[in-house]
């Protein structure tokens, strides 16, 4: 295992870049989901994994509860795991890799280092005040993360070097950074708050260069609890002011400068703590609080008119990833409820399938794409790998073995159109001996 200079098969932080873009030209299952592998990590009381996994060239990390791990991406094999003991069991901060380290934060305000190929401890350091909700975000060996959430008159926006100094703080009256991850655009850094307050600041020092109050836009505007990302001059985030009532927002925002140019749109789409992801003229964001319905919307860039909305049975809290092959964009989501599950769509709003996982655990966050697979964890403490499964793999358990030759024995005989169930092999439209010869060729392949 290596890491080369140029990330291949990468997405190493939160919606995969420090601007928050959540999409790769890395390919990703649009049929027939298969689990490569599954392995535990932690669950403890109802809390597991909550956090995106991040990805660099053949490893997968994962931090939860008080571990910090590191598997094989094809193998799903442990290569080394860390302990955090001590520092809390939810943890809701995605990690973030920059030049061979890991940088984690936890809950209760320590910011540590590790070594990404061995799991060493590199340092360990408290500078939160309250604690930490966000994500890392990481750019040019830096990382910028907010504190609070819970509590406070006034809250800090922190930016730290790879090697534990602290370069500047912000601190700004709110109560705090909840999910509210920035962008690093040109030389600002660009982030909102639980207040409706987008802000904007010289990334080097951390001087204040323009402020946004939503709420003098829209009075109900409610609370930022998502992070912000950018697209051709605009940022876009989403806010809630109850659990059925929120926006999408579209703000100019100039590069050059740092000044927040204008409010574009914004659209009520209920609740919503889901990142925009922006492409092709389409915004695409999830929205629903956990026990109520939600939905996955895709609007038009332009006019912020909804193009079509993909019901699921409770909300979509969690930030979609794009993978885009051959011209089309396909996106994956998960919704936040226990036994949930995984969706993938085309970008016409069609389900191309929905996958869930062989545990009851609670779904909180989304997924990050590599390489032909997607990645992702429940509270039940596991971390999936979803690929593409092999047509003989009737089960789609990952493998193919004796069950997978047992189950054409079910329907033998039968007949249908061509590749009406998984048994028809060969797509013949019958269940026969040539189907268990296709099978009995891949004999032992896993995906």
């Amino acid at each position: 295992i290596f890491f080369s200079n140029t990330l291949m098969a990468a997405w190493p932080q939160f919606q995969k870049d420090e601007v928050n873009t959540g999409k790769t030209s890395d390919n990703a299952p649009t049929s027939q989901p298969a689990s490569a592998w599954k392995q535990f990590v932690y669950s403890s009381g109802g809390i597991g994994i909550e956090v995106t996994p991040i990805v660099v060239e053949d490893i997968v990390y994962i931090y939860a509860g008080d571990k910090l791990c590191a598997f094989h991406r094809v193998t799903g094999s442990l290569i080394w795991q860390s302990n955090l003991s001590g520092h809390g069991t939810l943890q809701v901060c995605t990690p973030a890799y920059a030049d061979g380290r890991i940088f984690v934060a936890a809950f209760d305000g320590y910011v540590f280092a590790f070594d990404a190929l061995s799991g060493d401890k590199l340092w360990e350091k408290k500078v939160a005040q309250f604690n930490f909700q966000c994500p890392i975000t990481c750019h040019n060996n830096r990382i910028y993360i907010g504190e609070g959430g819970t509590g406070g008159d006034y809250n800090r926006y922190l930016c730290l070097d790879a090697e534990s100094n602290m370069i500047w703080e912000y601190s700004a009256p709110t109560s705090g950074f909840l999910w509210c991850g920035a962008s690093i655009i040109e030389n600002h850094i660009v982030f909102g708050n639980v207040d409706g307050v987008l802000t904007s600041l010289d990334k080097n020092n951390g001087t204040l260069v323009d402020l946004l109050d939503l709420n003098g836009i829209k009075p109900d505007v409610g609370q930022i609890r998502a992070s912000v990302s950018y697209h051709d001059g605009y940022v876009y985030t989403t806010s809630q002011s109850s659990a059925t009532a929120g926006y999408i927002w579209k703000i100019g925002f100039n590069p050059l400068t740092g000044d927040f140019t204008g409010h574009e749109w914004s659209i009520p789409i209920g609740f919503s703590t889901s990142t925009p992801v922006v492409y092709q003229g389409k915004v695409y964001v999830g929205e629903g609080e956990h026990g109520f319905p939600g939905s996955f919307i895709c609007l038009d860039d332009q006019s912020g008119e909804i193009i079509w909305s993909y019901p699921v049975p409770r909300g979509v809290k969690s930030s979609p990833a794009l993978s885009l092959q051959d011209g089309k964009a396909y996106i994956y989501f998960t919704a936040a409820q226990v036994d949930g599950s995984i969706y993938c769509l085309q970008d016409d709003g069609t389900l191309k399938w929905k996958y869930n996982p062989p545990d009851e655990g609670y779904i909180l966050q989304g997924a990050a794409i590599s390489d032909g697979a997607v990645f992702f964890g429940t509270s039940g403490g596991y971390l999936y790998c979803l690929k593409t499964a092999l047509d003989s793999d009737i089960n789609l358990d990952g493998c193919v073995d004796t069950l997978d030759l047992i189950m054409p024995g079910q329907h033998w005989g039968e007949s249908g159109l061509p590749g009406w169930i998984r048994e028809d092999v060969n797509r013949d439209g019958t269940v026969d001996i040539q189907d268990m010869t296709l099978i009995g060729q891949k004999w032992g392949m896993i995906i």
